[in-house]
């Protein structure tokens, strides 16, 4: 018996078919894959979740302040021990209660965000692809600022506020003189990126100082005898009950209340200053960007 092999229609016939049922599986394929890598992108989040809020009981017990966790390629602040995919990025916010209230992880594919008052475990649930949305939805993972950070001019900052995108600042003071030849500028102890104190700083004749802003760790004595000893050094003048010192030369000027709270400003025009406002914050000014 004659053996006979398949003949080209039925070749095509047969591949016709498997490209058809691999259009119609297809599909349903690469949505299972999707919806794989999601739920391990999501178990990876939870456990991120686990890990930062054991770290803050060790941590807590050292430093009772609020604490932030953060890995990526630029951050430089405190990662997590974990033993999941190091591409992914996140960065993850405990209050001092232990209370996560801010939380973003990415891996390039999905992407996670909360903010709010105390994120619980099971509401990590929904993860965004990052394909699907608009660049300005898309999480860029950055460390907090932490340290002093100096402003020449450019909007306004309130002691426990948060740093805001649109502010320049510059982290040091030479990085600043270089921007600047400003004699009066604002000094921001930020942790976290909330500020926690502010100064004037001023330059007169060299000499570089600073004035706290806000209500006065000191007495008023301690802070008036501050002011006198700096303006002193430097051959500037006092007038005023003693409550005003400002130098001719450089256009500074400190003013001090009855509460020893601290304003200053540049004479010029050109300055800055300090103030309480009615809710009991403190906020520091920049005015008059072109000098």
């Amino acid at each position: 018996m004659k053996k006979r092999g398949f003949t080209l229609v039925e070749l095509l016939a047969v591949i016709a078919i498997l490209a058809l049922l691999v259009i119609i599986a297809l599909p349903n394929i690469v949505a299972m894959f999707n919806e794989a890598k999601k739920n391990s992108f999501l178990t990876e989040c939870k456990q991120i979740f686990k890990s930062a809020q054991n770290q803050w009981m060790t941590d807590s017990m050292i430093n009772t302040d609020e604490q932030v966790y953060v890995r990526c390629k630029t951050c430089t602040g405190k990662a997590l021990q974990l033993n999941g995919r190091q591409e992914i990025e996140y960065i993850i916010n405990l209050n001092k209660a232990g209370k996560v209230v801010f939380f973003e992880a990415t891996d390039g594919t999905y992407q996670y965000s909360y903010s709010g008052n105390d994120l619980k475990i099971e509401d990590i649930s929904t993860a965004h692809e990052i394909a699907k949305l608009s660049e300005e939805d898309k999480i860029i993972i950055t460390a907090p600022i932490n340290g002093d950070i100096y402003i020449a001019y450019d909007g306004q900052l309130k002691i426990g506020q948060a740093v805001p995108d649109d502010i320049t600042y510059y982290k040091s003071y030479s990085e600043l003189r270089a921007a600047s030849s400003r004699p009066a500028f604002l000094k921001h102890k930020v942790v976290n990126n909330i500020v926690r104190e502010s100064y004037i700083g001023v330059e007169v004749n060299g000499n570089l100082d600073y004035f706290r802003g806000g209500p006065g760790k000191e007495s008023y004595e301690q802070d008036i005898a501050h002011i006198k000893r700096f303006f002193n050094e430097v051959g500037c003048f006092s007038t005023m009950n003693d409550d005003s010192y400002g130098c001719k030369d450089s256009g500074v000027e400190v003013l001090t209340d009855i509460n020893g709270n601290i304003r200053g400003t540049t004479a010029s025009g050109c300055g800055v200053g300090c103030y309480i406002e009615s809710d009991g914050t403190s906020r520091c000014d920049s005015l008059n960007a072109v000098c």
